[in-house]
């Protein structure tokens, strides 16, 4: 069962207006939340990936200067 659907049958199953809001707004918060680590972990492996570029930029702005100096 996919996670929409148990989110639609946990709806469905609220039975009345006070619980349904409540259910919705605790679903919106898990979703927020889910969206949240994504998002760090895509800002993480964003950062991962510029350490890993600065020494390669920093050693061809190293060889281009000697290059220009000879």
């Amino acid at each position: 069962m996919s996670v929409l659907n148990k989110m639609e049958r946990i709806i469905i199953e609220s039975n009345d207006v006070d619980s349904l809001q409540k259910t919705k707004n605790n679903l919106l918060e898990k979703i927020i939340y889910i969206e949240e680590m994504n998002m760090e972990d895509k800002i993480m492996k964003l950062d991962e990936e510029i350490n890993k570029t600065k020494p390669k930029f920093k050693k061809n702005k190293d060889e281009s200067e000697i290059q220009y100096n000879d």
